[in-house]
């Protein structure tokens, strides 16, 4: 199987919506439902990974920047 392309964060906000929407409309059926929440649950994962490296690159940013001034 080849190897997905990332996806941005904003798409992966949107598809996990979707999921959210589709079960709170019960408009996914049992028999999908496991296979949608396992894919929530990749989506939240990669979602948190980006949000922690966004935050280290600011905070790395910001100690740059306040030393640079010393």
């Amino acid at each position: 199987m080849p190897k997905q392309e990332p996806i941005t964060y904003e798409a992966a906000m949107q598809r996990l919506e979707d999921i959210v929407r589709k079960i709170e409309n019960n408009e996914i059926s049992i028999d999908h439902l496991a296979e949608q929440l396992k894919e929530a649950q990749a989506i939240i994962k990669q979602c948190k990974k980006r949000l922690l490296a966004v935050d280290k690159d600011i905070n790395d940013l910001l100690t740059d920047e306040k030393t640079a001034a010393q």
